[in-house]
């Protein structure tokens, strides 16, 4: 609807019949800028709502032409509505599934550019001055779309690049030609790349191979632009590359755990080659202990297999090596032996009764990790001590952490077991070292208890300090409102410490028997 220009005539906004429902007649002001007509795209959904719509009503186009029609067309956001409309089964060919699955990639390009765009306002152009504040924008990124905190750092760094330094790299991903992959790839492959001008011919030359290329030989071709055109950046990324060498654990599913070993290729390669020695003599010795006969090998490392004992392919040999390399003991005629009774490890299991006893399988918790329940026993027949801990039978909740009575210290270690980690719902961090126990309500104002402490790592923690985050209705059961400076407001649930509960399997202690002899009526 436009304005009625023969009667009213108002440069500020819309007539409106009883705009404020008092019977009386108005202008309505609008904002700045605004336009009663739709935009490019907004004439876009409304001509794909009109397709699909027709499509539906008249059997026209079918799938194959709906299909042809949109591919042959720049990405835009008509798009999504369109090919929401087409069935991909229906197609009657590989060849148009395939162009069908294309397409879709195109669209997830148009659409990432947008979180480009929007990530770019909401973090600016540059990095801020202030650490807190540039950790601000991170977090409240990481709220918002349910990311980690790190990965709203790289977003945040991969808009800002893409529209300062990479603007045909953004214009590319909008046109759907390139992956968001490939230019996240460029904006951290040039971190080192200081010169604006090597920056432009290295983004220039780099656009036509992220249009062909897969990620990985991208990062090649991107490597070399890099040598070619800013040599000393290449000198600096070695120089930053070799001071991050590192060694650190890394929790996987069902009781694994991963060992990240990050050195100089040279260094690591040789690492290799000494584990493959060792995991091939190891492969050997317990190939001649089962028998000379392939068959019987077989059959005997199956058995074993099926026991839980060592198996013997060639990973799992290279794995027990390297074990045995950093636990064990050398012999005398230089092979290497591990005894796993000598070797102490410091974990947290969390088992429940029932599981424990064999009565049940429920899941177990390894150092805040699910693991199954026959793991979780196993596990605890090793164990040298136990911690109890009480949980409540209906909720799952924690209720004690081994003690009744509660000095600072000791409420610190149950809030720090009860959350198992960082409460702010975006964050990863569980290791209780790099974990405080955060009054909601400021000390001294707040009393140090259960309920008003809680879990915050330490960039959290001075996050909340500064004003940027709030924690509201702290409960003992670790629930909690977490509200942000840009207005978003959380619910923090109380932590499962176990297992999901289910409410059948709590019964109420029964009522005590009548007494023996009743008193007289």
């Amino acid at each position: 609807m436009s304005p009625n220009q023969d009667q009213h005539d108002h440069d500020s906004g819309w007539f409106l019949q009883d705009p404020d429902g008092t019977g009386a007649s108005g202008p309505v002001a609008m904002p700045a800028g605004w336009s009663p007509f739709p935009t490019p795209d907004e004439v876009a959904v409304i001509t794909a709502v009109r397709v699909l719509d027709r499509a539906e009503n008249e059997g026209y186009p079918d799938s194959v032409q709906l299909l042809a029609a949109v591919c042959s067309r720049s990405v835009d956001a008509s798009d999504l509505g369109v090919l929401a409309g087409i069935d991909p089964a229906s197609l009657p060919s590989k060849e148009l599934q395939l162009r069908y699955a294309q397409r879709v990639d195109a669209v997830a390009a148009f659409v990432a550019a947008r979180q480009v765009l929007a990530t770019a306002a909401l973090a600016g152009s540059e990095p801020m001055g202030d650490y807190l504040d540039e950790v601000h924008v991170e977090t409240e990124v990481s709220l918002a779309r349910r990311i980690s905190p790190t990965s709203a750092g790289l977003e945040i760094e991969t808009a800002r690049a893409l529209r300062a330094t990479f603007p045909a790299f953004l214009e590319a991903l909008s046109a759907g030609t390139v992956s968001v992959a490939h230019c996240r790839k460029l904006v951290e492959l040039t971190r080192p790349v200081t010169n604006a001008a090597a920056l432009a011919v290295i983004g220039e030359k780099a656009l036509g191979k992220a249009q062909r290329l897969t990620v990985g030989l991208f990062a090649r071709q991107v490597g070399k632009l890099i040598a070619e055109h800013d040599p000393d950046a290449a000198a600096r990324l070695l120089q930053k590359v070799a001071t991050e060498r590192d060694v650190f654990l890394r929790r996987l599913p069902d009781g694994m755990g991963q060992v990240v070993y990050t050195d100089a290729y040279s260094r690591t390669r040789a690492v290799y080659e000494r584990l493959s020695r060792d995991g091939r003599a190891t492969r050997a010795a317990r190939r001649a202990h089962v028998g000379a006969s392939a068959k019987s090998r077989r059959k005997a490392e199956r058995k074993v297999i099926a026991e839980g004992e060592w198996a013997q392919s060639a990973a799992a040999c290279r794995a027990d090596a390297f074990a045995a390399r950093m636990l064990g003991t050398d012999t005398s005629d230089g092979s290497v032996v591990l005894d796993p009774g000598t070797v102490t490890v410091e974990c947290q299991l969390v088992i429940d009764l029932p599981t424990l006893r064999g009565e049940a399988d429920h899941v177990a918790l390894l150092d805040g990790s699910p693991v199954p329940g026959v793991i979780g026993r196993e596990l605890a027949g090793k164990a040298s001590h136990f911690r109890r801990m009480v949980t409540d039978p209906v909720t799952g909740h924690l209720l004690d952490y081994g003690r009744k009575r509660y000095q600072a210290e000791d409420v610190r270690d149950f809030v720090l077991h009860r959350d198992d980690g960082c409460r702010i719902p975006t964050c990863g961090i569980h290791a209780h070292t790099r974990l405080q126990a955060d009054h909601a309500v400021p000390f001294p104002d707040g009393e140090t208890s259960a309920a008003n402490l809680g879990a915050l790592d330490t960039t959290h923690h001075q996050l909340k300090t500064g004003g940027y985050l709030h924690i509201h209705d702290s409960q003992p059961d670790g629930s909690a409102i977490l509200t942000t400076s840009w207005g978003q407001r959380i619910v923090i649930p109380p932590p499962d410490f176990l297992r999901e509960p289910d409410p059948s399997d709590w019964k109420p202690e029964p009522p005590p028997p009548p007494p023996d002899d009743p008193p007289p009526f």
